[in-house]
């Protein structure tokens, strides 16, 4: 079986773009909640945008971990495992 990979750019708003062998496929994930809609792209750009305005660091972005709490309004995330902070959402 083939190995399976995610790429997707730090761009804002855009989709993520999955490989699998030789195949392309554009995925886009929405989160909906109480009659609004936000791409989680967007969200995950805007958690990315906080972390590097809140950390005045130049340091690598290695990974990102999103974990929204929709009944509080907020998006929390989790920087290179160590990094956290939130955003409204």
């Amino acid at each position: 079986m083939a190995e399976e990979q995610v790429l997707a750019s730090e761009g804002e708003g855009e989709d993520l773009i999955c490989t699998s062998g030789s195949t392309t496929t554009k995925e886009s994930l929405f989160f909906q909640y109480e009659g609004k809609s936000t791409n989680m792209r967007e969200i995950i750009d805007r958690c990315i945008a906080d972390w590097r305005n809140t950390s005045g660091s130049d340091t690598k972005l290695e990974s990102v971990d999103v974990y929204l709490k929709p009944e509080d309004g907020k998006g929390y995330y989790v920087i290179n495992r160590s990094t956290t902070g939130a955003i409204d959402i």
